[in-house]
């Protein structure tokens, strides 16, 4: 089966609004991949195509995604103090953290001609 293209897999897997204007930007999926700032939709993706994570990825992904979670969460739960602008940059940075993890745990599987974007029998 060749590569699936951004239609199809939009078509297929129905993301938000926001990530399936980020996917028209892109040539391809794997392009897709390597610019995205939003690790959430990095992981919803694998998740979707029924990606299964060696152990080892899940390791150095939770390690690389942790740091920048706990800086969040810190923002976040300081209402009082933290004003709206210091929230979104610090979820800005998680997403971004949280995307380069993706990239350091698994390189670009989308690039793979055998990688996980194949037809993945969901059950």
């Amino acid at each position: 089966m060749s590569e699936m293209t951004i239609p199809e897999f939009i078509a297929k897997y129905n993301p938000c609004a926001k990530a399936v204007s980020f996917l028209y930007t892109q040539p391809s999926l794997a392009e897709a991949w390597e610019k995205c700032q939003r690790g959430n939709w990095m992981v919803w993706a694998l998740d979707k195509i029924g990606f299964n994570w060696p152990p080892e990825a899940s390791r150095v992904y939770q390690t690389a995604e942790a740091e920048p979670w706990r800086l969040y969460q810190a923002a976040v739960t300081e209402p009082s103090r933290v004003n709206r602008a210091a929230e979104a940059e610090a979820s800005r940075v998680y997403q971004a953290a949280e995307a380069e993890a993706c990239r350091q745990a698994l390189g670009n599987p989308f690039a793979d001609p055998q990688g996980p974007v194949r037809e993945v029998a969901h059950v």
